[in-house]
């Protein structure tokens, strides 16, 4: 079931990888624009940041956290199979 937090982390992954596709997808343009300058290589750095951050935000959204937002349902000390 797909609740409004939930939705949130899916928009927030959403937009990480948008950035990060763009940001990869001009890198000849920026590569022109910036040249070889420690700017550029920030920038490319930042895309693979972006991604990073896209997949936390994926396994955040598809975290099921209980009512208090503790931890998993189910998950209960001492409650093993």
């Amino acid at each position: 079931m797909m609740t409004r937090k939930n939705l949130r982390w899916f928009l927030v992954a959403g937009g990480c990888f948008a950035l990060a596709v763009l940001i990869f997808g001009g890198r000849s343009l920026l590569l022109d624009w910036l040249g070889e300058s420690s700017v550029y290589r920030v920038v490319i750095f930042s895309a693979w940041v972006f991604l990073a951050a896209g997949a936390g935000a994926v396994t955040r959204g598809l975290t099921d956290r209980g009512s208090d937002g503790e931890a998993p349902a189910g998950a209960v000390p001492g409650n093993a199979p």
